[in-house]
């Protein structure tokens, strides 16, 4: 059996049979013109394939409405204070807006700078310090919080939905 359901072919095999499926079981009793009830089996067939893609739509719909409430949940954590460091500042704004480029302007923008071995001595930063920042972690901050950030950053990374 295939995953996916043509509903037009559904359809037309509901309506091919006279009254549609609501007097299949009183139609193979009363009418003796119809062959044996096994020839008929394929719409019972399809009946348990779309109940079965319904409900395994239905389940992954429901993990994705869950995924979403953490997410939110996890979201109203994320006010940057003045006194958060530069990790802690990385995760709360990447959590908010999702992309390492937009960060990467923000933190610039709030003054951070990365120490670097040159006359200057440090550099604004770019998106790749902040994928660093990502990646490595933070012990500052709540696990989950950190799990779900390093989760989506790499859901973008692959160009995968993370919800």
């Amino acid at each position: 059996m295939s995953k996916y359901v043509d509903a037009n072919e559904v359809l037309k095999m509901i309506h091919e049979l006279p009254g549609g499926l609501r007097d299949y079981d009183s139609m193979m009793k009363e009418k003796p013109g119809f062959k044996k009830e096994e020839d008929f089996d394929f719409i019972r067939d399809k009946q348990e394939e779309l109940y079965s893609l319904k409900a395994s739509v239905k389940e992954e719909a429901e993990k994705r409405v869950e995924k979403i409430d953490r997410y939110l949940k996890i979201l109203r954590k994320c006010k940057v204070k003045k006194s958060d460091s530069i990790n802690v500042v990385v995760f709360k704004m990447y959590l908010q807006i999702n992309h390492v480029s937009k960060v990467a302007d923000i933190v610039n923008k709030l003054g951070f700078r990365v120490s670097t071995n040159s006359k200057k001595g440090c550099r604004q930063f770019g998106s790749n310090d902040i994928t660093e920042i990502l990646k490595s972690g933070c012990d500052e901050l709540d696990e989950e919080l950190v799990a779900i950030a390093q989760h989506i950053h790499e859901c973008n990374y692959k160009r995968k939905k993370w919800y």
